[in-house]
Order: structure tokens, then sequence, then C-alpha cells
């Protein structure tokens, strides 16, 4: 039986919303805010649509750089990627490859906007039990 977790944070604090099954909505215990599930989900879905807006500007703007840098003999040793932490809004880099990471700031699982899209796209995303040291071990095993 599969179960889906979701952590909503308040979208005028960013602290965790529980629900309330008095008033049947997400309240914020911090700044006493509440939200239908509708709302904040409209207001996640909203801040990703932007923020892969802005990812793909970033990209493009990177691509031009890099462009300029070779065409002045210049070449840029890794391919890195700069984003930010929807949660704590710190600015994150990683490598091109990089789909999903955890801010090291706040914590927050992250998912890099526009990494995972098209074919591309999970039907969803389940993070590990095991690091990779010991995923290698029960594969050496099992094999």
């Amino acid at each position: 039986m599969a179960t889906d977790v979701t952590n909503y944070q308040c979208p005028a604090c960013s602290a965790p919303l529980r629900f309330s099954s008095d008033s049947g909505k997400l309240e914020c215990d911090y700044c006493g805010m509440s939200y239908t599930v509708k709302e904040v989900e409209d207001f996640y879905a909203a801040k990703a649509e932007s923020a892969a807006v802005a990812y793909e500007k970033k990209v493009e703007k990177h691509e031009k750089e890099q462009q300029e840098m070779a065409a002045e003999g210049f070449e840029e040793e890794q391919n890195l990627i700069q984003f930010n932490c929807p949660s704590c809004g710190a600015e994150l880099i990683s490598d091109e490859t990089t789909a999903a990471t955890s801010c090291p700031y706040c914590g927050n699982p992250n998912i890099i906007p526009g990494k995972l899209s098209g074919a591309f796209k999970p039907d969803y995303v389940i993070p590990f039990k095991f690091d990779k040291n010991e995923a290698i071990k029960a594969l050496k095993k099992h094999y």
C-alpha cells in the first residue's frame, strides 16, 4: 500500500503547516495564517513554474557566457549549474547531471527545476535506504 507524505510550508512565513481537523484547513502555528490544501498546492505550482522559468533564463545566460569564454580561448573545467533552494532561498551549485539533492543550509530536499521533465520525468522520486557504498556491496553480494 503506497502512502504519500507531503510537508507544506506556509506561503507567508515558510514555517511548517499542520492540518486542523476543526477548520479543515492547513494552519501555521507561527504567523496564524490558514489555507485550504488547494490554495497551498496552487501556490507551490506557481512557485515551481516561476522557478523553472528563472532556471531556463539562467541556463541561457550561462550558455551565452560559455560561448563567449570559448570564443576568447577560455574553457570551463566543469559544467556546473546554479539554482536557489525553494525553502530557504540559498544559492546552490551542483554539476549538470544532478537532478535531486538536499540543501546544505536548511536540509530540505530539492529537485532541480527542468531536470526531470519531458521523457525523463519519473512518476515518483523515492529516497534510497542505502548510501552508494552499501548499494555497491549489496549488488556485488547478489552477483
